[in-house]
C-alpha cells in the first residue's frame, strides 16, 4: 500500500516540475520565504542595535547626574527597552501595537511606546512579512492552488478509472496525493526550524519553543493538506473545489482571524490607559493627599510615625519625615496604578481566552495563537516585560526615597544635594525574557486545538475517499 502511494505522490512531484505555471508559483513562494527570512533578521538586528544604544545612553544620563536632591532623580526617570525574543525573528506578533520603550518615573505606571501600529497603519495590521506569516497565510493559498485538482482532474480526465483498474485502491491514490503535498510542507517547515536553531543561541529554551513551532506548523499543514485532498476528492469540477477551497481560504485565514478579534474586543472593551489614569487619580483623591498637611490619612500616618520614634514633632523625628511621607505616598500610588492596570489586563485576558476558544471554529487562530506563545511575541509576554519594569521602577524610587529619609536632613530639605555616587548604587536590575514555562499550558491546549481540526479534516478525507470509491 504505502509503496504505491508512494509512486504516485512520486508521480505528481514529476508532473509538478514539467508545469512550468507551479514551478514559478513555487519558485515565488520560496523567493518571498528567503525575503521574509531577510527582512526579519534585519529588522531584528536594527532594533535591537537602536535598543542596544539607547540603553547605553540612558545608563550613561543616568550615571552622570550630578549632584541633586534625591526626589529630582526619581522625576528625572529612566527608560528601559523589551528584551527582544531571538524567535522575534519568526513571528513578531504583538510586538507591532505593543511597543519596545517604558519610561520610568515616581508616582506612576506608563505603558510601552513607539510601536509599528501607531507609524505605519493598516499594513502592519494586514501582517507583517515574516516567515510566520508566510506559513500561516501564503503557503496554504499555494497548496490550494497546487493542489486543488489533484484528484479531481483525474475524474474529469478519465485517468481515475484507469487507475482503479490496473488495481490501484481508492485509498492507495488519495494516500498519494497527500504525500505529494504534504512532504515538501512539511520539508519547508524543517528547513525553517534548522534555520532558526542556527541563528538562535544554544539554549535548551529556544531548542523548546523550536521544537514546538515545529510540531505546531506540521500539524496546521497537514490539517490544509488534509483539507484540499478531500474537498478535491469530494467535488466533481475542479473548478468547484478551487472555489470551496479559496473561500474556506478567504474565511480561515483572513476575515474570522480580524473578525474573532473586533468580536472579543465587543464582548469585553478594553478600558483606555487615560480612563485607567483618571481612576487611579480619582481614588487616590480619596484616599488621600500627601501634599495636604490637614489631609485625615496622612495626618494618621504622622500621628503614627511619631508615636513610632518616640517623639512629639517631625522636627524631632531621627529621619526625615518628607522622605517617610513619598516611601508611604509612593506605596498608596503603586497599589492603585497596579489594581488599575491589573483590570486593562484582566479585560485583554479575557479577550485572549475568548479567541482561544473561537480557534475551535478557526484553525488560523489557533497557529497564530501557538506562533506568537512560542516565538515570545504574545499578550503575555508584554505583560511579563510589563510586570520586571514595574518591579524595577517601583525597587528604584524606594530606594531614592530611603536615602531621602536617612541621608537628607528635615531642615532646608529641598536645598539640600547629596553626592552623585547614591544614584550609581541604584537597583537598575537588567530586563530578561520569559522562558517558555510561562505559556506552556497555553500552548498545549493550542496544540490539542490544531491536532483536534487534523482528526476533523482526516475524517472528512476518509468520507471523501469512500464517496469517491463508490461514484468510480
Amino acid at each position: 500500500m504505502f509503496k504505491t502511494s508512494l509512486k504516485i505522490a512520486q508521480f505528481e512531484w514529476i508532473r509538478l516540475l514539467r508545469d512550468s505555471s507551479s514551478l514559478n508559483v513555487i519558485a515565488g513562494l520560496l523567493l518571498v520565504t528567503l525575503t521574509a527570512l531577510y527582512l526579519s533578521h534585519t529588522r531584528f538586528q536594527e532594533i535591537q542595535h537602536e535598543h542596544d544604544i539607547a540603553t547605553v545612553i540612558s545608563n550613561a544620563q543616568w550615571n552622570e547626574q550630578p549632584e541633586r536632591h534625591p526626589h529630582r532623580v526619581s522625576h528625572f526617570g529612566d527608560f528601559v527597552f523589551k528584551p527582544l525574543h531571538p524567535l522575534f525573528r519568526f513571528d513578531e506578533g504583538g510586538n507591532a501595537f505593543t511597543g519596545y520603550v517604558l519610561f520610568l518615573e515616581s508616582h506612576r505606571q506608563n505603558s510601552a511606546n513607539f510601536n509599528d501600529a501607531s507609524e505605519s497603519g493598516a499594513l502592519v495590521r494586514f501582517g507583517l512579512l515574516t516567515p510566520a506569516f508566510i506559513l500561516q497565510t501564503i503557503l496554504p493559498l499555494v497548496l490550494i492552488f497546487i493542489g486543488f485538482s489533484i484528484v479531481s482532474s483525474e475524474r474529469e480526465q478519465g485517468t481515475l478509472q484507469q487507475l482503479l483498474s490496473n488495481g490501484v485502491k481508492t485509498h492507495q491514490l488519495v494516500l498519494g496525493k497527500l504525500m505529494a503535498l504534504a512532504i515538501p510542507s512539511v520539508m519547508l517547515v524543517l528547513m525553517l526550524s534548522m534555520i532558526g536553531m542556527i541563528a538562535a543561541p544554544s539554549e535548551i529554551d529556544i531548542y523548546a519553543r523550536i521544537t514546538v513551532l515545529l510540531a505546531g506548523y506540521t500539524v496546521y499543514l497537514l490539517m490544509w493538506c488534509t483539507l484540499i485532498i478531500a474537498v478535491s476528492s469530494y467535488c466533481q469540477y475542479s473548478h468547484t473545489a478551487l472555489l470551496t477551497l479559496v473561500a474556506l481560504w478567504l474565511a480561515f485565514c483572513i476575515a474570522l482571524p480580524r473578525l474573532s478579534h473586533e468580536l472579543a474586543h465587543q464582548q469585553h472593551p478594553t478600558p483606555s490607559l487615560v480612563e485607567a489614569n483618571f481612576m487611579a487619580e480619582d481614588v487616590l483623591s480619596k484616599i488621600g493627599d500627601s501634599h495636604n498637611a490637614n489631609d485625615p490619612y496622612f495626618n494618621t500616618f504622622k500621628e503614627k510615625s511619631l508615636q513610632q520614634y518616640g517623639v512629639k514633632k517631625v522636627e524631632d523625628l531621627p529621619v526625615n519625615y518628607n522622605g517617610l511621607l513619598l516611601r508611604e505616598g509612593e506605596r498608596l500610588t503603586t497599589q492603585v496604578y497596579r489594581e488599575q492596570y491589573q483590570r486593562i489586563a484582566m479585560t485583554m485576558q479575557q479577550q485572549q481566552n475568548m479567541i482561544r476558544k473561537l480557534a475551535w471554529l478557526n484553525p488560523s487562530i489557533a497557529i497564530q495563537t501557538l506562533s506568537r506563545a512560542a516565538s515570545g511575541s504574545d499578550l503575555a509576554h508584554h505583560m511579563h516585560f510589563l510586570e520586571l519594569a514595574e518591579q524595577r521602577r517601583y525597587a528604584t524610587i524606594q530606594y531614592l526615597n530611603s536615602i531621602h529619609i536617612h541621608q537628607v536632613k528635615h531642615a532646608n530639605d529641598k536645598e539640600q544635594r547629596l553626592d552623585a555616587d547614591f544614584w550609581k548604587k541604584a537597583p537598575r536590575k537588567d530586563l530578561t525574557p520569559a522562558t517558555i514555562q510561562l505559556v506552556f499550558p497555553d500552548v498545549l491546549h493550542t496544540l490539542f486545538t490544531l491536532f483536534s481540526w487534523l482528526t476533523f479534516t482526516a475524517l472528512a478525507l476518509i468520507f471523501a475517499t469512500k464517496r469517491l470509491s463508490q461514484t468510480c
